[in-house]
């Protein structure tokens, strides 16, 4: 855009003299805030490092104060479990004025509501035994009393017995209800981790937390094992609700606002208060509704865990653990935390104290936007400076522009009036040298632009017929671009194979063929879904890894049309660049037509082998016939002349149940080989050809052919061992045939190899195949037998099956006086 020569001066006098000063200023704003900032990040550095030595010392002097109350509350248990060992020891009944009552669900309790409260389940049968142990327990309650009303963390205090009684206080009222008619101590941890098994040293043990069955809610237990002369009588333990522990050991106002966290050795979340529930979205266990009876130890979900949890927190806090880190920064909810933990000895539990980063940087933090504010009202002030230097700079200025742009202004005002006057032109003394001299070379210059001005008139008007012409030919052109398009839209809906064009796996286009192929016959009932919608679950992988190469060689799939139909195709696909954009074009040919005819191909192949089956199976068996038929022949004439003997009879008996064994080992091997299992296994190459040789072996000898393997390598092959026993089958048949056929071939043999690589070759010295045969030894129905004594598929299916199912091949390969047939082979 043009600018007056006004706005020009003025323009530069902005860049010389205005923009350097503000640079100058912006860079040594630029250097105090740099400064300010790396002062105010050593200070942040001296204040964590400083607040951190005083966080360690919190931790430090909390978990000995809890350390401290757990190792009160074990010399308690270890005073309770003295005390009541010599109470079973001593069994002395002090007050008998104590009743009891046995329940209408069975359960013995104690009635009379003083001291604690007795409950024997009601699977424990009452004897004078337990009636007297209700008794003299009764000892037990002036500790149990002293415990629970003069410490604070201690909520209730119990006893239980090896035989399903309960004494406990403070006092349960209706005991047998809270309870149920039976209890069996053995299921709660509360107990079996204080006998023989869990805990041989005899010491006090603490429990993970649990749901208390006497309905106190959620809590931890130390607990002692009361012996009497080594057998366990019962279980003393000092119960800690999770609520005590969270309001007398946790809940503290501690510096920066930390709050702590009690972890089980096993990693359980003992207790945590109300601050980290928030922060874990998991809120802490302490009382519960009880709507049934606690029959076993009801632990704390695993989302209490921090080994199997899936919080974040927790995984870092086990993560510290596994690694023995005692000090740790992590990222909750986008903002920072320093953990720090330790461990309490008593318990070998963890203690684990949280605080939030920016409470300790929170004076620093202060003085910071403080300082923030200062540089702002300074920055105010250097601009209201500025701005009044400015307005004094730029008066003086305009004043000094107008001295000099005033002349040049009355030569662009007859600049203006060019078209007007531009033969009645003059310019204005401006006394002035160079202005003047300037006014003159306008004017001429003027005078020339005129000239050129007609010229250049002529010069528009040609150029105007040349673009109206080109237009036109653009025109035709895009005319025929439209043809073309629409020609090659009609290419692709005359194609018999399907043609389509997705984009992120859905169908942008696609040809008739394709939509008749899936059963449609429309595109637009097409075009938009998923190409997963027409193919089967099991093949996705196999598109999806095609997908992924940008050319796709045909290979063979399949995919569902609108009925569910199966569909046979040979598909290839790339991606090309259309409109700018990646679209995957992809062909489908239609073989299921083929696949049938393909199956008809091996049934008529199958059943050929069937009928040489049959005619082995009639060899394999004229001779036990005859010799069943010649001993029955002879029983008859023995028995008739009264000289058969009762052990020749049996001798003959047992000659013909042999015989016909044999017969039935004989059907066995051929109804194996024509209901083969088609399964894909590992198998021995040496195995199936034995196999086969047993089925054709019979047979062969009647006409004098030997069968010689001369390599016999173990060579292991993966696919359908019973395919690969056709292909045997149906080469050795034909070496048979032409042998028959050759009346002057005297050393009947068959060579069978077994190589290492990956080949097996088979050679007769029967005459071999003509030359002008060779080319078409492997197409279909060709065969060069007699009428009626072979269709010409044997080896056609062969080389199928050796290409597709062994992704080999089957080669002919004449040779002096016979032929050599190769079968290639990838393991």
């Amino acid at each position: 855009m043009k600018i007056n020569i006004k706005d020009k001066l003025r323009k530069i006098f902005f860049k010389t003299i205005i923009i350097p000063f503000i640079i100058f200023s912006l860079f040594l704003a630029t250097i105090f805030i740099l400064l300010r900032n790396y002062m105010f990040t050593k200070v942040k550095s001296f204040e964590i490092e400083k607040t951190e030595k005083i966080l360690n010392i919190v931790i430090d002097n909390e978990k000995n104060i809890i350390d401290y109350k757990f190792a009160n509350i074990e010399l308690l248990a270890k005073l309770l479990q003295k005390e009541h060992e010599k109470i079973f020891k001593d069994r002395y009944i002090s007050d008998k004025n104590v009743s009891f009552k046995t329940a209408d669900n069975g359960v013995f309790y104690k009635t009379t509501q003083k001291g604690s409260s007795l409950y024997y389940s009601a699977s424990t049968k009452i004897s004078k035994h337990e009636k007297s142990k209700a008794l003299f327990t009764e000892n037990m309650d002036t500790l149990f009393k002293a415990l629970v009303d003069n410490n604070k963390l201690i909520t209730s205090v119990y006893f239980n017995s090896y035989d399903n009684m309960n004494r406990i206080y403070p006092f349960i009222n209706k005991i047998y209800k809270q309870y149920g008619p039976t209890l069996k101590m053995q299921n709660y941890n509360f107990y079996y981790l204080a006998d023989q098994k869990h805990n041989p040293q005899k010491k006090p043990v603490w429990t993970e937390a649990y749901l208390d069955p006497a309905g106190r809610g959620w809590m931890i237990s130390c607990i002692v094992p009361i012996y009497n002369k080594n057998f366990l009588e019962g279980v003393t333990g000092i119960d800690i609700t999770i609520e005590e522990i969270i309001e007398n050991l946790l809940n503290k106002k501690l510096p920066f606002d930390s709050k702590l966290i009690l972890i089980s050795k096993n990693g359980t979340i003992t207790a945590m208060p109300k601050e980290i529930e928030q922060l874990t979205n998991i809120q802490e266990l302490t009382t519960y509704n009880y709507t049934e009876i606690i029959k076993n130890t009801i632990k704390k979900p695993k989302i209490f865990n921090i080994y199997k949890s899936r919080n974040r927190l927790f995984q870092d806090i086990s993560e510290m653990i596994k690694k023995k880190n005692k000090i740790k920064e992590v990222y909750i909810n986008n903002k920072s935390y320093i953990l720090i933990l330790d461990k309490i000895k008593t318990t070998n539990s963890y203690l684990l104290l949280i605080t939030k980063k920016s409470k300790l940087l929170e004076t620093i933090n202060t003085i910071q936007n403080n300082s923030k504010i200062i540089i702002f009202i300074l920055i105010s002030i250097s601009l209201f400076l500025f701005f009044i230097i400015y307005k004094l700079a730029t008066k003086r200025f305009s004043k000094l522009s107008n001295e000099i742009t005033e002349p040049i202004i009355y030569l662009s005002n007859i600049s203006s009036n060019f078209d007007q006057n531009k033969d009645n032109l003059s310019y204005m003394e401006t006394g002035i040298s160079e202005i003047d001299t300037l006014n003159q070379n306008f004017i001429n210059m003027i005078k020339e632009i005129k000239i050129k001005n007609d010229k250049l008139k002529g010069f528009n008007m040609e150029l105007s017929e040349k673009i109206k012409s080109a237009t036109n030919e653009l025109i035709e052109k895009n005319l025929k671009l439209s043809e073309a398009i629409e020609n090659f839209q009609n290419i692709l809906d005359m194609t018999i194979e399907m043609i389509v064009f997705t984009k992120d796996g859905k169908i942008v286009d696609v040809n008739k063929s394709g939509v008749k192929m899936v059963g449609y016959s429309k595109k637009s009932e097409v075009i938009g879904r998923d190409l997963s919608d027409f193919i089967p679950q099991e093949e996705l992988p196999k598109i999806i890894k095609a997908f992924k190469s940008e050319i796709t060689p045909p290979y063979e799939t399949t995919l569902i049309n609108k009925d569910g139909k199966y569909l046979y195709v040979l598909a290839s696909g790339k991606y090309i660049s259309l409109n700018g954009q990646k679209i995957r074009m992809s062909t489908a040919i239609d073989l299921t037509e083929v696949k049938r005819k393909d199956e008809l191909l091996f049934q008529q192949s199958k059943q050929a082998q069937m009928g040489e089956m049959v005619k082995m199976i009639a060899h394999h068996w004229r001779q036990p016939l005859n010799a069943i038929s010649a001993a029955s022949i002879e029983l008859t004439i023995k028995k008739e002349l009264g000289e058969l003997k009762d052990d020749e009879f049996i001798q003959v008996n047992e000659f013909i149940q042999q015989q016909c064994q044999e017969m039935s080992k004989t059907i066995n091997t051929f109804i194996q080989f024509s209901q083969s299992k088609s399964e894909i296994k590992k198998f021995n190459i040496l195995d199936v050809i034995n196999h086969v040789i047993a089925i054709v072996e019979i047979e062969f000898k009647n006409f004098n052919i030997e069968i010689i393997i001369e390599n016999k390598n173990i060579v292991l092959l993966t696919g359908y061992s019973d395919m690969f026993e056709q292909v045997i089958l149906n080469i050795l048949i034909n070496a048979r045939d032409a042998y028959n056929d050759n009346k002057s071939a005297k050393d009947k043999k068959i060579y069978i190899s077994i190589d290492n690589n990956q080949t097996v070759s088979i050679k007769d010295y029967a005459g071999g195949i003509k030359s002008e045969n060779i080319d078409k030894l492997f197409t279909p129905y060709f065969t060069t037998k007699e009428q009626g004594k072979g269709i010409g598929l044997g080896l056609y299916i062969s080389r199928r099956i050796m290409r597709e199912q062994f992704n080999g091949d089957l080669l002919y390969r004449k040779i002096k006086n016979g032929s050599m047939f190769i079968l290639k082979f990838n393991k």
